[in-house]
């Protein structure tokens, strides 16, 4: 950053990092200086919401969300992000119509399970979200890589079957 300062690729990296770091006002911070230049940007602005939630500020994650999905034209993966802000804000019939799309969705097309397994999580129905969680191992999900530092996870962790998912995948202590 300090030999490109003005280079967003590193600022979104960073934003990134900062999250998974669970430094929430150094992620909100790059966040808005990358969509100074780049206000529509999906990537940077389901970051910054992921945040919001992880700040208990569900009303803007959801804002971003909105934003990220009508951006990429309701992408499956920038919804599912939206119906678990709807579920963290308590808004669990807008959470429910977002699953109901996504299955939708997944009877004609890819649906990542481990999308649907953190509104599951969000809404508290943790049996389907391990079930989905189970699903996502066997298909060998990208985003159970990052299952070991995940906060969206962080409900499901006190859980037997969490540590297991860890172990399935390499993940384990």
């Amino acid at each position: 950053m300090e030999l490109d300062p003005v280079g967003d690729g590193l600022n979104s990296c960073l934003c990134w990092h900062s999250f998974a770091a669970r430094d929430y006002d150094e992620a909100v911070r790059l966040a808005a200086k990358f969509l100074k230049s780049e206000p529509d940007d999906p990537w940077e602005r389901t970051i910054l919401g992921w945040t919001y939630e992880q700040k208990r500020m569900p009303e803007q994650a959801v804002a971003e969300f909105k934003r990220a999905v009508e951006a990429t034209k309701g992408d499956p993966f920038f919804l599912a992000s939206l119906g678990h802000a709807y579920a963290l804000a308590g808004n669990r019939r807008e959470a429910e119509k977002i699953l109901q799309t996504l299955n939708d969705r997944a009877k004609k097309s890819y649906v990542s399970p481990f999308d649907l397994a953190l509104v599951y999580t969000a809404l508290g129905e943790k049996d389907k979200a391990f079930a989905l969680l189970d699903k996502a191992a066997a298909e060998h999900s990208t985003f159970l890589v990052y299952s070991k530092w995940e906060p969206r996870l962080d409900p499901l962790r006190s859980d037997p079957r969490f540590q297991d998912l860890l172990k399935r995948i390499g993940l384990a202590n």
